[in-house]
């Protein structure tokens, strides 16, 4: 299968892992020195672990003994699964209520955590829908990818991309979190103080095809693991409240210990209710 993706995992500039870490980091740039010259779609097939829907990589007409793998956008010969939206909007006049900026997308996350209000921002944006996938061309080995569950309008550092009919935007939005991607947008991106990837070299990138229903597999149990992380950390999150709740209490005597302090989770928050 495909490189799974490693979802929440602290992926700080994974390509420039080899410098420093961040956006000092000189690793990606040693990299691009060494062969960034080379067109982005030179990434050698043969070195990509063959799907056990093999054939869904080749060419679906023609010679089906020619390797020839669909890419994100296609090119001369076809074979795209995505297309890249642009319409720019006036904020002001474009009806949507929520802004998407990369402020606004974590790391790592598909899901939507956070927006601000279309009506905050004052030059031109880009209109996306429901469905769309949202991928942020800035930095990119900060691994901002994101499925848009409403209409709104984003930031123009942010590219919209809409899926063809045959492929999910799930399987693409997780597809976007893999290591491979994330290395081979870094691999792509100009400019050194704001380095930035662009779609005509994102579009080449080839793309595994599997059968819908599975598409959907895959993303269902990404889902579901994702969905398990966040309750995790929500958990953690009421923890370190509930751990400056109680050391306020103790430490100013309204929570009277009586001679036992609570030693688990369960009396801890049985004790700071009682008050």
């Amino acid at each position: 299968m495909f490189p799974s993706p490693s979802l929440r995992a602290a992926r700080h500039c994974p390509g420039a892992a080899d410098g420093a870490a961040g956006e000092g980091g000189d690793g990606w740039r040693h990299r691009r020195a060494q062969g960034a010259e080379e067109e982005p779609d030179a990434a050698p097939l043969h070195l990509w672990p063959r799907p056990r829907w093999g054939e869904k990589f080749f060419a679906p007409t023609g010679d089906r003994n020619r390797p020839h793998p669909r890419t994100l956008a296609g090119g001369e010969a076809g074979g795209g699964v995505a297309t890249l939206s642009t319409k720019a909007v006036d904020p002001a006049n474009a009806g949507a209520k929520r802004y998407i900026g990369l402020e606004h997308i974590e790391p790592g996350n598909i899901r939507i955590q956070h927006f601000g209000k279309a009506n905050d921002v004052r030059s031109l944006k880009i209109a996306f829908q429901k469905g769309d996938v949202l991928y942020g061309k800035l930095r990119p080995y900060l691994d901002k990818a994101v499925l848009a569950e409403w209409d709104g309008i984003c930031s123009t550092d942010i590219l919209v991309i809409k899926v063809q009919d045959g492929f999910l935007s799930e399987f693409l939005a997780y597809l976007l979190h893999t290591s491979k991607f994330i290395e081979y947008a870094v691999s792509t991106t100009t400019g050194v103080n704001h380095p930035r990837t662009s779609w005509k070299a994102l579009q080449k990138f080839p793309i595994p095809l599997p059968p819908l229903a599975e598409q959907r597999e895959i993303a269902r149990i990404l889902q579901a693991v994702d969905t398990k992380i966040a309750a995790e950390q929500a958990r953690r999150a009421a923890l370190e409240e509930l751990f400056k709740t109680l050391l306020h209490q103790l430490m100013t005597g309204k929570i009277r210990v009586s001679g036992v302090i609570p030693t688990t989770v369960d009396s801890a928050e049985s004790a700071a209710t009682e008050d």
